[in-house]
């Protein structure tokens, strides 16, 4: 909800600049302020840091900033709507990209079905409310 207010208000690579940023800021504070429990060390390699870099700048930023476009013309239900989606069409995606069918626990059909339903429900009494005229009593 506070991304729609402020995606009204600024471009969306300004404000995912700014968010990003002061994520990096509060993490690197943290981690600072408590440096003891941390006591191992990650050396990427140049390899790592290139797909470090694709997955910061695509599957992040990028993603990120178009989340906060579409809120300009969505609301951000549909936006949470769509993002809560993506394990369902994920492994719809899968199955059809790698040919196995894998099963599912049953708590996963039921979540599914739910936020399917929640998607077909919002949508119909949207559309519905749209059609209705105002009556003024």
């Amino acid at each position: 909800m506070l991304n729609k207010k402020i995606a009204l208000h600024y471009q969306p690579e300004i404000a995912t600049f700014y968010e990003m940023l002061s994520g990096f800021v509060v993490v690197t504070i943290y981690l600072l302020i408590s440096k003891g429990s941390f006591s191992f060390v990650l050396m990427p390699t140049s390899n790592d840091l290139i797909f470090l870099l694709i997955l910061g700048i695509v599957c992040t930023a990028f993603a990120f900033s178009a989340t906060v476009k579409i809120m300009q013309k969505l609301s951000a239900y549909q936006v949470v709507l769509a993002i809560n989606l993506e394990p369902v069409y994920g492994i719809i995606a899968a199955y059809f990209i790698f040919g196995e069918s894998e099963q599912m626990t049953t708590e996963f059909y039921i979540g599914a079905a739910i936020i399917i339903l929640s998607v077909v429900l919002y949508t119909f009494i949207k559309n519905r409310n749209k059609q209705q005229p105002e009556s003024y009593a």
